[in-house]
């Protein structure tokens, strides 16, 4: 089984960043090896994202499948392995393809797109010590369901401590919300092996040393009881406590995007006058807007989640009622908060909190995000 990490499919206002498992054949080639699939071609299946159309002026759901065109393993002359991965994504909604310029972005959506992907070697650690009562970043829970305020926490503990010998203690929040729910686990380590037990289900965990040197944790995930797929996170000491503000602005390049992708990755940018950009390009104005939280994270929401914010002297909580009120007509919004935990150099490890909500569903989670920050 090969497994394609796919770091970024976006379709309309959405992005999707999954692992997906793979199995096929290799069938030697003159330079490289196809994988011959005998699994499924579809990495998304009646995926729903939200487009922008021109003539209504209003974002419309629409529907795709996205394809395996083919894969390739392929080496390097410097020993590196990677997967190549040929994709596009497969319309299903009713539109006319002379109906595709009317939509924002539809058309470059349709067209083939190219994952590259490098195979690391990672190896299995036994001797990690532990502190009591150091917050540590990773990600402890696939999947859980608290409540926190009305909405479904549905996935992260991605900062925790131990407090004892065999318990420990992790803090849930919400993007854009300053009240948590404290949640307390029991663990237990043999070896390299983490045991976690969090309200009665217990996860094990395998530390491992990353191809950087860093120390990693595996988290796995389960469907119908079959265990499925393994991430691996970035496990480091939190250093970061009261964060200075300004090391909030400027431009953060984003890590985990393939570096062999033809496409530059979109960068997170933070401005000085509460504006922001999720996904910014280089001289592109800030459209988004900021604000700084309690725990001195910072919360960002998209400008047009809140139609009449464009060119608008409005603010992050102007434009955060409007789109609440808007939810309950039915339009989608989005928050992502940023928490700064620790800084090497230019490298900066964020938690990072995320919320959807429309007028039927409210959920939210938190994951590790590492960006290295551009110089000014």
């Amino acid at each position: 089984m090969n497994t394609a990490n796919i770091t970024d499919i976006t379709l309309g206002t959405s992005s999707f960043n999954r692992f997906f498992n793979i199995e096929g054949g290799l069938v030697a080639q003159s330079n490289h090896y196809d994988i011959n699939l005998t699994s499924s071609n579809k990495l998304l299946e009646n995926e729903s994202s939200r487009f922008y159309n021109y003539n209504t002026q209003q974002y419309e759901d629409i529907k795709f499948d996205v394809i395996i065109d083919s894969v390739e393993l392929q080496t390097t002359a410097s020993g590196l392995t990677f997967t190549k991965t040929e994709y596009h994504a497969n319309l299903l909604s009713d539109i006319e393809p002379t109906q595709y310029r009317f939509y924002n972005g539809l058309e470059s959506n349709l067209e083939q797109k190219i994952s590259y992907d490098v195979l690391y070697g990672i190896a299995p650690i036994n001797d990690v010590t532990l502190s009591l009562n150091t917050n540590y970043a990773a990600r402890l829970l696939p999947a859980i369901s608290t409540d926190i305020e009305g909405t479904d926490y549905i996935g992260g503990a991605s900062v925790f401590k131990f407090t004892s010998d065999n318990t420990g203690e992790t803090e849930l929040k919400v993007a854009g919300k300053n009240s948590a729910v404290t949640k307390i686990f029991s663990w237990s380590k043999d070896a390299g092996s983490l045991k976690i037990t969090l309200d009665g289900e217990t996860r094990s965990h395998q530390f491992y040393t990353l191809p950087n040197g860093e120390l990693g944790l595996s988290l796995t995930f389960e469907e119908e009881g079959v265990e499925t797929n393994t991430s691996i996170y970035e496990f480091s000491e939190v250093t970061e406590k009261n964060t200075d503000i300004t090391k909030y602005m400027g431009q953060f390049e984003n890590y985990y995007f393939s570096f062999f992708g033809k496409e530059k990755s979109p960068d997170l940018m933070i401005g000085d006058n509460g504006r922001a950009n999720v996904y910014h390009s280089d001289g592109v104005e800030l459209d988004d807007f900021w604000k700084l939280e309690e725990d001195n994270s910072v919360s960002l929401i998209r400008y047009y989640d809140c139609p009449t914010a464009f060119n608008s002297d409005l603010d992050y909580d102007a434009c955060y009622a409007q789109a609440k009120t808007d939810a309950l007509d039915g339009e989608a919004f989005y928050i992502r908060n940023y928490k700064l935990l620790s800084v090497t150099y230019d490298g900066y490890l964020f938690q990072y909190r995320y919320r959807a909500k429309t007028s039927t569903e409210d959920w939210a989670y938190e994951s590790i995000r590492r960006f290295k920050k551009l110089a000014e």
